[in-house]
């Protein structure tokens, strides 16, 4: 199969990413190499979906940080249940972050769908902030502002957590006035954090580790067992089932897992993007009358991009809380829209190799911007000497050294002014879709207007 030339970046960029785990680097050099490559594949993934709507349907989307949080919250919720610690729990609750978000779409989009311009995007923006503010303050059902950090990690094989088994007719005693629990038909102990040195033998009390649960079995009541006291079980029979190899957030392994993720993110959307589908989407962008004078249902396809951009944007929320390992509401202001819209912006509106490139250029230079760049002594002495009044804003004092680094409040700054050069020198982003042309000057528009029109020939051709 002949690959077409203008996937040459791309796959170059995943040659380069398929390596860069394996070169030599010093122990803490790579290791911070596969946490930022980890940082930006899911931010990837976050542009691919938002580009669906702006970059294929022509809409400005200014809310796509609401898909990301839902995703988030609903694999946060889902996997710290127990009744969902069975093996591939995370996949099926990273599927249902997806579907649900999808769900949302479609609910955000249908009162939207004679909405066009910046009527859209107000609208956009408004559902986001809203849905924070919700998240925010509803207690029962997102932890409010403290979110949630007790759900498990990835594990490819076994249960997701330490699971024991207590046999039925089973009394626990709890310490400290915590009276007796009694389960006629047995119970299963959930461990988020482990629980392989937790065996008790009847009649010996034994410490509780952090975040136990306790589920009785055949029925769907559930309870965390106190922190810090002790339990007594009074029966033999305990059966402890360990998890299986969990994959740590910043390895090698999560690193890969998430390039495949964006692997396939980019071939199932690069063939959409060349199906009937796809094709209706790019009519109705260039012009919505001519699209319905073909017979394009505008609404109908409209419903599908909100559907598979907030799937997609699901998928990488849900993504994400595996990797931070914490969902709180902080994580998902208005700012996180801003930063994949830049991207996908710097790209290249609707181009899914442009898109790629400008993720990759755009989140790697603000984790360059917040490391900084230590510089040598005569650099560093000509800083301190004349640049006195850029200190803490464009560079920070190391002892005797100083460092280039732009504070985390003024990166989107840096990313504006990035943003500004590019809309001037480069307006169609750094790769953008095939077949787009360089825009027309004044002058080549003088030109067309003056120019002899030919439309009908009288008499033979």
């Amino acid at each position: 199969m002949k690959i077409p030339r203008e996937w040459a970046p791309l796959l170059v960029l995943l040659g380069l990413t398929l390596i860069l785990p394996l070169i030599p680097f010093p122990e803490t050099v790579q290791k911070r190499l596969v946490s930022v490559g980890g940082i930006v594949f899911i931010y990837m993934i976050f542009a691919l979906g938002l580009n669906v709507v702006p970059g294929w349907t022509g809409l400005l989307d200014l809310g796509y940080v609401a898909f990301v949080m839902i995703g988030a919250y609903t694999v946060a919720i889902l996997y710290r249940l127990p009744w969902l610690q069975f093996e591939g729990a995370w996949l099926f609750c990273l599927i249902a972050a997806g579907l649900h978000c999808a769900i949302w779409g479609v609910l955000r989009g249908a009162p939207t769908l004679r909405l066009i311009g910046d009527y859209y995007a107000i609208v956009t923006f408004a559902f986001a902030q809203i849905l924070l503010i919700f998240v925010q303050n509803c207690g029962p059902v997102t932890n409010a502002a403290k979110g949630y950090t007790d759900f498990p990690g990835i594990r490819l094989a076994g249960h997701a957590t330490g699971v024991g088994e207590l046999p039925p007719d089973t009394t626990v005693e709890i310490a400290e006035g915590g009276g007796t629990l009694t389960f006629p038909r047995g119970a299963r102990l959930i461990f988020p954090r482990g629980g392989e040195h937790w065996n008790p033998s009847p009649g010996v009390p034994l410490d509780v580790p952090a975040d136990v649960k306790v589920w009785e079995s055949g029925t769907f009541r559930w309870r965390n067992l106190p922190r810090g006291g002790s339990v007594t079980v009074r029966s033999a029979g305990y059966s402890y089932k360990a998890p299986g190899k969990l994959i740590e957030p910043n390895s090698k392994a999560f690193y890969y897992f998430l390039l495949i993720v964006v692997v396939v993110a980019v071939a199932a959307l690069a063939r959409l993007h060349n199906s009937r589908v796809g094709r209706a989407w790019l009519a109705m962008k260039s012009d919505e009358i001519s699209a319905k004078a073909n017979g394009i249902s505008i609404q109908k396809y409209r419903i599908v991009a909100f559907a598979v951009s907030g799937f997609i944007g699901g998928i990488g929320g849900g993504l994400q809380a595996y990797r931070v390992e914490i969902v709180t509401p902080g994580s998902y202001d208005f700012w996180v829209s801003v930063l994949i819209l830049a991207c996908i912006v710097l790209g290249g509106l609707g181009s899914i190799r442009g898109v790629i490139v400008g993720t990759a250029v755009l989140v790697s230079l603000g984790e360059l911007l917040r490391e900084g760049i230590e510089l040598g002594p005569g650099l560093s002495t000509f800083f301190h000497n004349n640049l006195r009044w850029l200190e803490n804003v464009a560079w920070q004092a190391a002892g005797d050294h100083a460092m280039l680094k732009v504070p985390d409040q003024a990166r989107y700054l840096v990313f504006g002014a990035i943003l500004v050069l590019v809309m001037i020198f480069r307006p169609q982003g750094l790769l953008p879709p095939k077949g787009e042309c360089e825009p027309l000057t004044e002058d080549e528009r003088e030109k067309l207007r003056s120019a002899p029109t030919a439309l009908f020939r009288m008499g033979k051709q």
